[in-house]
């Protein structure tokens, strides 16, 4: 699916407005398309911690670039402990500000 040039813009403008680790979580859940653990982002990004990435997962949902789906067991983690899954959400309205609230369903 290609994007608008509207969209194309108003994404780099979004871009400007984000912090460079922000930058690189988002890119893996654009680049895969599917709902991620934040294990899943930290292997990713060859990161052994998880901390290095879940502040930047909840900035990028405060942010609402990315949207919590659900909670579960990582299957491939050594810890089974349950964790949130989030995905990019591909409807976000780039042309809005950072600030505004997000639609009513």
């Amino acid at each position: 699916m290609e994007m608008h040039p509207n969209s194309i813009a108003a994404f780099e403008t979004l871009e400007q407005h984000l912090q460079e680790r922000e930058k690189i979580v988002l890119d893996v859940f654009m680049r895969t398309g599917k709902p991620l653990h934040d294990r899943n982002v930290m292997w990713y990004l060859g990161e052994v911690d998880p901390n290095r990435v879940r502040p930047r997962i909840t900035k990028l949902i405060e942010k609402r670039l990315l949207v919590e789906c659900g909670k579960g067991v990582d299957k491939y983690s050594p810890y089974k402990g349950r964790t949130r899954i989030c995905k990019w959400d591909p409807n976000y309205d780039f042309a809005a500000p950072l600030d505004h609230p997000p639609a009513a369903d």
